[in-house]
């Protein structure tokens, strides 16, 4: 009798757990929803847009003759950075 009790309680567990699971993935879902309505309205740029706008501001910051001046900076022992 006590196997069978110790059978159902950890069936109930699983049950628990699978019901906790699912409102995990409900709330889940729902921050997506949220996200991709953002999205939509612009209040929130994509993965692409900070991408592009990183590589925008990026090369506004680089000289021309980044790659001569990183030698030269190399070459006097100042190092890449």
């Amino acid at each position: 009798m006590k196997s069978a009790r110790r059978i159902l309680w950890a069936a109930a567990l699983t049950y628990v757990a699978a019901a906790l699971m699912s409102l995990l993935n409900i709330t889940r879902w729902i921050r997506v929803l949220r996200f991709l309505e953002a999205v939509v309205s612009r209040k929130v740029m994509t993965g692409i847009e900070i991408v592009q706008r990183g590589l925008a501001l990026q090369s506004s910051f680089i000289s021309p003759n980044w790659r001569e001046e990183a030698l030269n900076d190399h070459l006097r022992g100042k190092g890449f950075g």
